[in-house]
């Protein structure tokens, strides 16, 4: 027959009565072994750890997820064989992923492979936790996670890649450019996530060849990011001096934007003809120098040119009363002898007028 008295789990917790709890853990009610194992975890007492593996091993979930949190806070490496059965093997996803959660707050790596094998969990919020779990012990699970990352499963796959871009370590950077290739898309997915977020300039030349919004998003992550004067650099050894000015002129270095622009417009580089050239070649009215050279540069129709681009009316064409005002543009360093300044520079064809 059941006894009617039931133990007092808040007198025995604030006297500290470590004996009584332990046994209140093994009640036949599961109200008060949820309650005494949520005591034992609170008081955080050594002592407690065989108990809580044990309901962790509990018929009902109330009792068996109260088991995982006590044992989080405990952090005991005697929980760890309990803890993760239970992040691989419990009916219950909240369980599991309290489970998980609590490995990471023991933090001993011989845990990482529990972990890791918990992102291929069919429920997406266990993943998740795994991933972030992964993730907080740092470099000391990259090994791990490039090993996984290389299996069979590709969910496990999907989420290692994302675990070492949180961890923000440059070192896994080749083997996520290689899993750029995956025959999974969402592991392709997640490669592209991870490089944007890691902002490494090894990343560029492929993510360039990727088109795509989530592509073209890391990219523009890694070019404000530091490493952008590296990546700027980079384009300049390759000969693409109008990249390498473009990222120059967006962090505010214009003096290297405009050496580069002129490095540019050389003929025996530039993939435009220079409008100056032009005009001494097939001697062109200044106003054609300038829409021809906008044209050129931008592949904007003529038409779109004509209407909303070149104000014809502000070049000072065939007046030979007014007299010419010398300018200097301001990206270029060449001298505008016009009655008025132009929209455009006529050699290298950056707005002058806003």
């Amino acid at each position: 027959m059941l006894s009617i008295f039931q133990p007092n789990i808040e007198k025995l917790a604030s006297r500290k009565d470590i004996e009584s709890l332990t046994k209140a853990a093994g009640n036949h009610d599961p109200a008060v072994r949820r309650k005494a194992i949520a005591a034992l975890g609170e008081l955080g007492d050594e002592r407690a750890v065989p108990f809580l593996n044990e309901a962790i091993g509990d018929e009902k979930s109330e009792v068996r997820l109260e088991a995982v949190l006590a044992s989080g806070k405990l952090k005991s490496r005697n929980s760890m064989d309990a803890l993760a059965e239970a992040a691989l093997h419990d009916s219950e996803p909240i369980v599991r992923l309290n489970a998980v959660w609590a490995l990471g707050e023991i933090g001993d790596e011989s845990v990482l492979r529990a972990v890791i094998l918990s992102m291929g969990d069919p429920e997406p919020t266990v993943r998740e936790k795994a991933v972030h779990t992964a993730a907080q012990f740092g470099r000391k699970a990259i090994k791990e996670l490039k090993n996984a990352a290389q299996g069979g499963n590709p969910a496990i796959r999907r989420n290692t890649i994302s675990a070492l871009g949180r961890i923000g370590d440059p070192e896994p950077v080749p083997l996520i450019i290689r899993a750029l290739s995956d025959p999974d898309p969402s592991v392709r997915m997640n490669a592209i996530w991870a490089l944007g977020r890691l902002a490494d300039p090894r990343a560029v030349p492929v993510l360039e060849r990727i088109h795509s919004g989530r592509a073209a998003s890391a990219l523009k992550s890694i070019k404000e990011s530091p490493h952008w004067r590296t990546i700027a650099e980079n384009y300049e050894a390759a000969g693409r001096y109008k990249d390498a000015a473009d990222l120059y002129e967006i962090h505010g270095d214009f003096e290297e934007a405009g050496r580069l622009r002129n490095r540019a417009r050389a003929p025996t580089q530039s993939a435009y003809t220079p409008a100056s050239i032009m005009a001494e070649n097939i001697n062109l009215s200044s106003e054609t120098v300038i829409r021809d050279s906008i044209i050129n540069r931008s592949h904007i129709s003529d038409g779109k040119i004509e209407e909303s681009v070149v104000n014809r009316a502000s070049i000072g064409s065939g007046n030979a009363g007014a007299q010419a005002k010398i300018k200097v543009c301001p990206y270029c360093g060449r001298e505008l002898n016009f009655a008025r300044t132009p929209r455009f520079c006529p050699y290298c064809a950056e707005r002058l007028i806003p």
